[in-house]
């Protein structure tokens, strides 16, 4: 099995752990839904550097779970992909009190996804930051990615 596989596999596992714990803190089940939008699906959000550099609205599931399409734009956005999301979901948890366990599973489950992605392909912790990474033009060479 591929590491790309085993990597989506664990998004897929942790997210379902955090949408149960909520949901059976809460004694609202719907968490998991929450949970797997931010802590799995978040990935879709690759699409959009992998068509940047594509150049077409084509799809390989091996190239893009090879992530080689980083190196050929030599720019990372994924920007769905960043701590002050999870910041804001928080945040916003405890504006709407009465939507706190949506924004909390949100929160706990991408940032779940974000350690997960740091270990798995970068040295820095500051990179899954949107700022940084605008900071830094959002090229790869000025982010601390693993190769």
């Amino acid at each position: 099995m591929s590491r790309a596989i085993i990597e989506e596999l664990i998004h897929l596992s942790v997210s379902l752990a955090i949408g149960l714990a909520v949901g059976a803190i809460a004694h609202q089940y719907r968490t998991i839904y929450w949970a797997l939008a931010a802590g799995f699906l978040v990935d879709i959000d690759h699409l959009v550097d992998y068509w940047a550099t594509k150049g077409r609205l084509v799809f390989n599931l091996r190239e893009f779970l090879g992530v080689q399409y980083f190196h050929e734009s030599r720019r990372v956005f994924v920007l769905l992909h960043a701590y002050e999301w999870a910041i804001m979901f928080l945040l916003a948890g405890v504006i709407w009190s009465h939507w706190a366990c949506v924004f909390v599973t949100l929160a706990l489950s991408l940032a779940a996804h974000l350690v997960i992605d740091k270990s798995y392909h970068c040295h820095s912790w500051l990179a899954y930051s949107l700022i940084y990474r605008l900071g830094k033009s959002f090229r790869l060479s000025r982010l601390e990615f693993k190769e």
